[in-house]
């Protein structure tokens, strides 16, 4: 995690390193993470990058931003969900689960933002 200044703003970006790249990305711009085994599939609006880290690490990482942990394989930003219905949570076109230990919190976490 990198916390950058630019002129008096202050900027929040991730290094994302895969394929010996590294992408700058926006911590804004993120649409959720998705654990696939060993690796974490952070999504944004312009790529998916694989990363070699787990869910549990990033769940840390992300704590002061608003994200929060719905299921044991998904973080969502709080600020990109479009919609929830049941035990789903509509993202950017995607559809993802609630799992049944987290529902609390997360619900807890979306009323306290004033999104429900």
């Amino acid at each position: 995690m990198v916390s950058e200044q630019s002129m008096g703003n202050t900027k929040n970006h991730v290094l994302l390193y895969a394929d010996k790249v590294i992408y700058k990305t926006n911590i804004e711009d993120i649409f959720f993470l998705k654990a696939e085994i060993d690796y974490v599939n952070v999504v944004t609006n312009e790529r998916e990058v694989l990363i070699l880290d787990s869910l549990n690490s990033w769940s840390e990482k992300l704590r002061p931003y608003h994200f929060k942990r719905i299921h044991r394989s998904y973080i969502v930003n709080l600020d990109k969900i479009e919609k929830v219905t049941g035990n789903q949570v509509f993202i950017h076109g995607n559809t993802l689960p609630i799992g049944r230990t987290y529902k609390e919190d997360f619900l807890l976490a979306f009323r306290k933002k004033g999104l429900f």
